[in-house]
């Protein structure tokens, strides 16, 4: 854990930041301690005047105002309560948890990160200078490390940039390079870059590269002996003849290998989701499909759909070229499931129309009827600026729709999602009995 500590002279502006990236569904308020009223209740103003009763008597600092961020690295799995747990226990570790705080939650880097406002006690110059002599915000975040199981900061550096930038953009083209050594490149970058969790997304992954993974189905020789091909895609979507066993490239990625990664990523993708979902409804939210594409395109999403041999939508992989991770629908939940998501996507119109409807299936998304234009408005002026970021499968479209004629793929999804179902029923199940064991403790039984 990184963390990062900035004084300002003003709380407003320290406060409209984090604000802002809430505003734009970048963001999120995790905690909000010492305000008079639940934190759903708190408006900006309030914040605002909790914050300056305390800096009007702290006279004797100019920079008054505190502004930390906590950065993790994207190995620490981490979800809401436990970055909760963190940042209390942080604040606690270095004297400002009696101080009213907000903790927010950004989503706009690749990494998990927090932001946290508060103000300098009355004897702030001389806490934060006795913290920075002795190394209290360091030694705080060692402590954080060990007690949390995170990943130390001596071992890793924050990726304030897109992850994507260690991989060069492109299309692994059929006779541009040697086969062997093109699909090893690759796939091995893949296997040390990607978190995805069945051979499906991470089919769906190197299919952006124009790799295409051919796997065994139930019973098969392949199957047995953790077998794998690599093929390549040409630029009709046709793949080339006679695909390349795993053991001839470098690396032998073969199932067994591969298979290594899926329980190692299923945990470690959690605190990315939020901003999968953040980005998804933001995208809706802009009302015609010219947006919503440039909008999703700008930050690496995309939205690969499969069709069973009859023409039928049964599933869909939501890929962040950003973050580097990539989902089933129904890892996402019953809101983004394929063929629902397909056909609110679908009726977008093409372009800007002089209403924007938000309604039907999109209500899933977000519950509002009418869409609020300020945060409209801000969308808007992101899609102007200048595009910086050049994500892998940047040239294909955002929403992809594949037909595939092996029904034994069709077969491999439906397992999938029922064996996710049936996990996330008995993890639910868990819960609810963990909570009556909770009441029953309170209640002395």
């Amino acid at each position: 854990m990184v963390t990062k500590v900035n004084s300002s002279k003003s709380t407003r502006g320290t406060l409209m930041y984090n604000e802002k990236k809430v505003e734009l569904g970048l963001g999120k308020l995790l905690l909000a301690a010492g305000f008079p009223v639940y934190p759903e209740n708190l408006d900006i103003a309030s914040k605002l005047m909790v914050f300056k009763m305390l800096t009007d008597q702290n006279s004797k600092s100019r920079y008054h105002t505190l502004h930390l961020t906590l950065n993790f690295s994207s190995y620490d799995i981490l979800d809401e309560l436990k970055l909760k747990r963190i940042a209390h226990r942080y604040l606690s570790k270095v004297g400002l948890d009696k101080q009213p705080y907000l903790v927010y939650q950004h989503y706009d880097t690749m990494h998990a990160h927090l932001h946290i406002v508060s103000v300098k006690p009355i004897d702030g110059s001389k806490l934060l200078q006795n913290l920075y002599l002795g190394h209290g915000f360091t030694k705080a975040s060692k402590e954080i490390e060990v007690e949390f199981g995170l990943q130390k900061a001596a071992d890793y550096s924050v990726q304030e940039r897109p992850l994507h930038n260690h991989l060069v953009p492109g299309r692994f083209h059929y006779g541009d390079d040697d086969a062997i050594r093109g699909i090893s490149r690759w796939v091995n970058t893949t296997l040390m870059s990607y978190r995805f969790g069945d051979i499906m997304e991470y089919d769906a992954i190197l299919n952006q590269f124009g790799i295409k993974v051919v796997y065994g189905r139930e019973g098969s020789r392949m199957k047995a002996f953790k077998g794998l091909s690599y093929g390549v895609i040409k630029e009709d979507g046709n793949s080339t003849c006679c695909p390349i066993k795993a053991y001839h490239l470098s690396g032998r990625p073969l199932l067994r290998e591969v298979e290594k990664r899926f329980t190692a990523s299923i945990d470690s993708r959690r605190s990315y989701m939020p901003r999968m979902m953040a980005l998804l409804e933001n995208a809706f939210l802009l009302g015609n499909r010219k947006e919503f594409e440039d909008y999703l395109q700008r930050r690496g999403i995309r939205l690969v759909f499969n069709k069973n041999p009859e023409g039928k939508v049964y599933g869909a992989v939501y890929i962040d070229n950003g973050t580097k991770v990539a989902w089933h629908d129904f890892n996402l939940g019953e809101n983004y499931k394929a063929a629902e998501i397909l056909t609110i996507i679908e009726g977008l119109p093409a372009i800007i129309g002089s209403e924007i409807q938000v309604g039907g299936e999109l209500g899933k998304l977000n519950e509002r009827d009418t869409v609020d234009n300020f945060k409209l408005d801000l969308l808007r002026k992101e899609l102007n600026k200048p595009i910086y970021e050049q994500y892998v499968g940047s040239e294909l479209p955002v929403v992809d729709i594949i037909k595939d004629s092996r029904p034994y793929k069709y077969a491999s999804y439906q397992q999938l999602a029922e064996i996710h179902e049936a996990q996330i029923k008995k993890l639910t199940q868990g819960q609810h009995r963990q909570k009556g064991l909770e009441l029953d403790v309170d209640l002395d039984l």
